[in-house]
């Protein structure tokens, strides 16, 4: 009777273990002088405004952003349950530019 409770407490802990642990999801978006310029060869795209980001770890060029914000508003989202935006390096537009930058994050945004 011991073994066959201690087998089913095994069994539930593993399968709660397993379905929980798909769940989440981590996410990193780098914005740094080291990160992509272009789209097409990175894990990363652009419709509008909006980037969206595919993959855990994911390192934008600032050049990027600077390009959108003189044409308009810019929204990057981190997807997932534990997301990160670092800005590493500055993003540097016109001052008479009157565009947003709007950036959203599950965990947390550092500015460096």
């Amino acid at each position: 009777m011991k073994n066959s409770l201690l087998t089913i407490f095994l069994i539930c802990s593993v399968v709660k273990a397993k379905c929980y642990g798909q769940n989440q999801t981590h996410q990193v978006i780098v914005i740094s002088e080291y990160g992509e310029k272009s789209p097409s060869s990175a894990n990363w795209s652009i419709s509008g405004g909006s980037i969206k980001a595919f993959g855990e770890k994911v390192n934008i060029h600032p050049s990027v952003f600077e390009k959108l914000l003189l044409q308009g508003n810019v929204t990057l989202q981190a997807t997932g349950d534990k997301s990160f935006i670092e800005i590493e390096s500055p993003i540097r537009i016109d001052s008479k530019t009157s565009s947003h930058f709007t950036l959203i994050s599950s965990s947390s945004i550092n500015v460096n």
